[in-house]
């Protein structure tokens, strides 16, 4: 999934005989973020954020229509106020949405020399987006899939380390209670009232370490039941 973006932008530049490509993916922030290039610097590419709205890639990420743009851009009555860079001779900029959701805005440019765009290529673009949402979203749910069987070994971990501490803990608890039990009032007794209270405590958190651990195996059964039910025949 690191590797993906990469993958994405070589694989668009070559399929449109593109100069330049780009693809711009949501961060957290809610901006758009260059996630690959192959004609930006890196240090570039990791500072350019973009407002949703905001120039050319950030009004078709709100608009969810995609864009066939060739000469100055400032000609076009579709993005007053927003200046082209001269060197690029045509740009196609598809939004990639799933539904409402917006996974990205791929850019794809031809400098000076190069034949504009036509709208034959904005069809071939759609077939583009469509392969590159797929691998998105596929590259999405793998991340998920990870996550979570992470979170089911912090679980199996947990449920580990409690049982090894819940054992020892249960002879210390009882001898303290049989040790107050036989100790007069003074300031041994409330010595040992506070180890006993803390070994309490210690026993509240293994009860937790096991709840948590139960809470997670019974999460990843019933996701595991619900993604197996999704592939079996109708």
């Amino acid at each position: 999934p690191q590797r993906l973006p990469d993958v994405i932008v070589r694989a668009a530049t070559k399929a449109m005989a593109a100069d330049d490509v780009s693809l711009m993916l949501p961060g957290p922030d809610g901006q758009l973020y260059i996630a690959s290039a192959n004609r930006l610097a890196p240090d570039l590419t990791s500072t350019v954020r973009l407002a949703i709205g905001e120039r050319v890639a950030g009004r078709v990420a709100a608009s969810g229509h995609p864009e066939l743009l060739t000469g100055e851009i400032l000609e076009s009555h579709r993005f007053p106020g927003v200046t082209s860079f001269g060197r690029v001779h045509s740009s196609i900029v598809y939004p990639l949405k799933v539904g409402e959701r917006l996974i990205g805005v791929l850019n794809i440019s031809r400098l000076g020399g190069q034949p504009p765009f036509r709208k034959l290529d904005l069809e071939r673009a759609a077939v583009l987006a469509s392969q590159i949402l797929l691998a998105l979203e596929n590259a999405r749910l793998l991340q998920q899939m990870v996550a979570s069987d992470r979170l089911a070994s912090i679980g199996l971990l947990a449920a580990g380390v409690a049982h090894e501490i819940n054992n020892p803990l249960s002879y210390v608890l009882s001898n303290l209670e049989f040790v107050v039990a036989a100790t007069p009032e003074g300031g041994h007794r409330e010595a040992l009232l506070d180890a006993l209270d803390g070994a309490g405590r210690v026993r509240t958190i293994v009860r937790d370490l096991k709840t948590f651990s139960r809470d997670e195996d019974e999460r990843l059964v019933a996701r595991r039941t619900r993604q197996g039910g999704r592939h079996q025949p109708s």
